[in-house]
């Protein structure tokens, strides 16, 4: 009996926020003005998923690089040694391998989110390319 009268009492509680509950949805809360104040960059969700995966893509294009690097280091200093160069060669090898996963992986996002994009009638832009 006890528990039913706390629950009886929360929900009169309550009451006036669930009938309110409509025009809480419908309203931002003031964000808009939050995010304003603060000086940062206002972007849409694409634009902020487009600049995640080109950061991604940038430090990917960094390991790539100084993994070429490497394995040219490993070459020059391998002294003849079949074993130590084939070991260079194998590190180049998988480099490029990678590279070429991330390149098609990046078409294949782009090309998705081109197609959304246009489906949605969002006009806007997804990685700084225009959408059809």
């Amino acid at each position: 009996m006890k528990k039913l009268k706390q629950k009886l009492f929360l929900l009169i509680l309550l009451m006036p926020t669930l009938a309110n509950a409509e025009s809480l949805a419908d309203s931002k809360g003031g964000l808009d003005d939050a995010v304003a104040g603060t000086g940062l960059p206002q972007k849409t969700t694409s634009e902020m998923i487009g600049l995640i995966i080109n950061a991604a893509l940038s430090i990917l294009g960094a390991l790539f690089l100084t993994l070429i690097i490497i394995g040219g280091f490993k070459w020059m200093t391998a002294g003849g040694s079949s074993e130590k160069i084939g070991e260079a060669k194998q590190t180049i090898s998988n480099s490029v391998i990678g590279l070429v996963i991330v390149i098609a992986s990046y078409v294949i996002v782009n090309t998705v989110f081109q197609r959304l994009a246009g489906e949605l009638g969002s006009g806007g832009s997804v990685n700084g390319v225009p959408a059809p």
